[in-house]
């Protein structure tokens, strides 16, 4: 068992290199530090004077024009406290290409848009948005994702084009294909106010952002806290706005919807203030990370954006401080890499696990234990694509990875790296540096990892054509309600897909599922009503393509059946009354009512009793169905058969042959007795004793018999008989009594009789002894 003594230091776990990087960037971004720690990046290994301090937990490096040549290894480490972390996974410095791809709009795009989100961009592009020719924005972007700010009008019903471009060192520039954006909608006029935003409560002492929702995407969100006002580009409706300092109480805050360029502002929302004795949620650590003890990642879910993490292995030795990060400044989940963690993990169980403690100032929260061992049960085969890799796609679904670090090479020698260094736990989709291209060969490497030297690289493969973009069909079979799922089949892996309800954009996500074997893309578009027209589009390769048929809201029937069928009068029944949509044949659940109460749940049995003769009604309400109902009959009990008690006899002597000759048993109660007899001749017996009536009451018996028995001693060739009389034995007595109470329809009981034991009437020696087992059944 490894020592697991506690840490005298508190290490560091390597920081995270925000990629892709090019030879255009301006800015890396540096996440996981700690408020005020040094930050440098190494190219090639070595330090360089690309250096920053951290505010947050996270620091963006300025990097001069120049800096990172193409190609160049690009790593970060991070220092506080007299301690400093391990290299950062690596980023490649990307050259400029031959081609950039059409840039995706990401964000709705609108008449009072003051921002429009864009995707799909080169990092250190010139980005520009034009509408019916005008220039409407531009930037430059320092990431795969910029927000534009919006300078001019939009016209309603335009698709605003957006193109990106770079140029060489040569002075020769690249300039992709413009990317179309939806239809531009028609949004507040000018005398129309847009509704005011939320703060999600609590705020926690010392957070370092507030969570805004009901955000007018497109807008600026003004958060306003002690008399100052910050300013953030909502692109959706929900987003984490980041503090330019811990929070602290008494502070309060409010936020607004601003749309700048027509001069309209939101009502304040209600005010939210920190709240030191709110504690904070318990961090989740995902389990099925926990495979690989020579590079230990943990994926955290459920954080405190801002807030102080620090990682333990804890085992049977004792604990061990693996490392100390931070959480994310806006969101609430990452991933993070520990490191080889082998000399801590035993070859054989109990194995130890990391636990992670969150702290903000003094609140603090601690994980569930995920548990680190070496892979059990992985395949000897190569890392794979789960589908073939489709054109545009920014995504690939790495199969085989088993919590290792990959990277995506591609046959094109203008952008070979297509995703560097990207943790994948048994499999997973991996963001991509690019578009895929149509007919190029990519191919998965395990960089690092429990994974065989010789099972480290996949075969190439062949990227396809993404087929008719213009297939789409949305499941028939919409109900209203609150809150809806659509689902869309043939959706293109890689696409940007969009949902409108009655002309007007509800939704877009992007296709990143398994589509080719899943078929369906789920899609949560919020309320719907009866009679809403519900179509889908797709943007592929920046333009957006095809409609799907319109399919409309249509409130559901359903079919009931029960299980019985029927009921009977004063006795109680389970019963299980199920649902189905009555088009579409699906299972539904919700509760079953019975004269307006609740008595049961779809699916699940429950006890009726039905208290006349009269039929009983069971109703189900489902939101988006017309109520169901359902009537079961009542029937009258059947009286109840006469009660009898039957009573089986086995002669057991142990000898060659044995007859019971004749047998009578006697049933002796209050005023009465009852005796049947036998002579059966044979090796067993069954006596039948009718038991009068009692009108439901509990009736005292006592049970009697006796018994000729026939049997031949092969000893001496002689056939004994003998005659006994018997009562119920209780242990080695030779006389007792029974009880058998019955009361209602029926009642079981067992009964053993032991007889006496029988002497040869020559010798007097003891023969054998004869056990008569008698099962009692009496039945109604």
């Amino acid at each position: 068992m490894p020592d697991l003594r506690q840490a005298t230091t508190m290490p560091l776990i390597p920081p995270a290199l925000r990629g892709p990087i090019t030879t255009l960037s301006s800015t890396v971004t540096v996440d996981h530090v700690l408020p005020s720690a040094a930050v440098e990046l190494l190219v090639g290994g070595a330090p360089s004077a690309l250096v920053g301090v951290a505010g947050s937990n996270s620091v963006r490096i300025h990097v001069p024009a120049g800096a990172l040549p193409a190609g160049a290894v690009v790593t970060a480490t991070w220092s506080l406290g007299g301690e400093t972390s391990p290299p950062s996974t690596p980023q490649v410095v990307l050259g400029i290409p031959d081609r950039l791809d059409p840039p995706v709009v990401l964000s709705p795009v609108h008449t009072a848009a003051d921002w429009i989100a864009v995707g799909g961009l080169f990092p250190g592009a010139e980005v520009t948005i034009v509408d019916g020719g005008r220039e409407v924005g531009s930037g430059v972007s320092d990431g795969p994702t910029l927000e534009v700010r919006v300078s001019d009008r939009i016209d309603a019903g335009s698709e605003v084009q957006v193109t990106q471009s770079a140029q060489r060192p040569d002075g020769s520039v690249v300039e992709s294909p413009p990317g179309r954006g939806l239809p531009a909608e028609e949004r507040f006029s000018r005398e129309e106010q847009p509704g005011a935003p939320s703060i999600v409560g609590p705020v926690h002492e010392c957070a370092g952002a507030v969570l805004v929702v009901g955000a007018v995407p497109g807008c600026h969100v003004h958060l306003h806290t002690g008399g100052t006002t910050h300013e953030y580009a909502a692109v959706a409706e929900s987003f984490w706005a980041n503090l330019p300092g811990a929070a602290h109480a008494p502070a309060t805050f409010t936020v607004t919807n601003e749309l700048l360029r027509l001069g309209l502002s939101s009502a304040a929302s209600p005010a939210v203030g920190v709240d030191p004795a709110a504690p904070l949620e318990a961090p989740r650590l995902h389990p099925d990370t926990q495979l690989c003890p020579s590079l230990v990642s943990v994926k955290a879910e459920m954080l405190a954006p801002g807030a102080a993490l620090t990682f333990e292995m804890r085992g049977a030795g004792g604990t061990s401080v693996v490392g100390r990060a931070g959480a994310p400044d806006t969101g609430r989940s990452d991933t993070y890499v520990l490191g080889d963690l082998s000399a801590l993990v035993p070859a054989a169980p109990p194995y130890p696990a990391v636990v992670l403690t969150e702290q903000l100032c003094t609140l603090t929260a601690e994980s569930n234990r995920a548990w680190v061992h070496r892979p059990t049960g992985q395949q000897e085969v190569p890392p794979a694509f789960f589908d073939a890799p489709v054109e545009c796609s920014s995504w690939l679904h790495v199969l085989n990875a088993w919590g290792s670090l990959v990277t995506v090479r591609s046959d094109q020698g203008d952008w070979p790296l297509v995703a560097s260094w990207v943790l994948v736990p048994a499999s997973g989709w991996v963001p991509l540096n690019r578009q895929l291209r149509a007919g190029e060969e990519v191919q998965v490497t395990v960089e690092l990892g429990c994974v065989p030297e010789h099972l480290r690289v996949s075969d190439p493969v062949t990227v396809q054509g993404h087929g008719d973009p213009d297939a789409l069909r949305i499941d028939e079979g919409l109900r209203p309600g609150r809150n809806r799922t659509v689902w869309v089949r043939h959706a293109v892996v890689g696409a940007r897909l969009h949902v409108f309800v009655n002309g007007e954009r509800r939704a877009s996500v992007w296709v990143t599922g398994d589509v080719p074997s899943m078929s369906t893309v789920a899609v949560v578009v919020g309320e719907l009503t009866e009679e809403d027209a519900v179509t889908a589009r797709q943007t592929v390769c920046g333009q957006t393509v095809g409609e799907s048929p319109a399919v409309h809201v249509t409130r559901g029937r359903m079919d009931l059946e029960a299980e019985p069928s029927t009921l009977k009068k004063g006795v109680r029944t389970a019963v299980t009354i199920r649902a189905r949509d009555a088009d579409l044949g699906h299972t539904l659940f919700g509760a079953v009512r019975s004269g307006g109460a609740v008595v049961g749940y779809l699916g699940q049995a429950f006890e009726v009793t039905a208290p006349s003769a009269a039929p009983v009604r069971f109703t189900v309400t489902i939101e988006g169905y017309a109520d169901g109902a359902i009537d079961l009959p009542v029937a009258a009990p059947p009286p109840p058969p006469p009660a009898t008690v039957t009573i089986t006899s086995h002669a057991s002597l142990g000898v060659a042959i044995q007859v019971i000759k004749e047998i009578s048993w006697t049933l002796t109660g209050p005023g009465q007795s009852i005796t049947q007899s036998a002579t059966p001749n044979a090796g067993s017996a069954v006596v039948t004793l009718p038991v009068p009536p009692t009108g439901g009451t509990t009736v005292h018996y006592a049970l009697s018999g006796k018994a000729t028995i026939e049997f031949y001693q092969p000893a001496i060739a002689a056939t004994l008989t003998k005659q006994v009389s018997v009562f119920y034995v209780i242990g080695p007595a030779l006389q007792g009594a029974i009880t058998v109470a019955w009361s209602g329809s029926s009642r079981t009981a067992e009964i053993n009789i032991s007889w006496a034991p029988i002497h040869d009437p020559q010798t007097g020696a003891v023969i054998d002894e004869v056990y008569v087992f008698v099962l009692n059944t009496m039945s109604g």
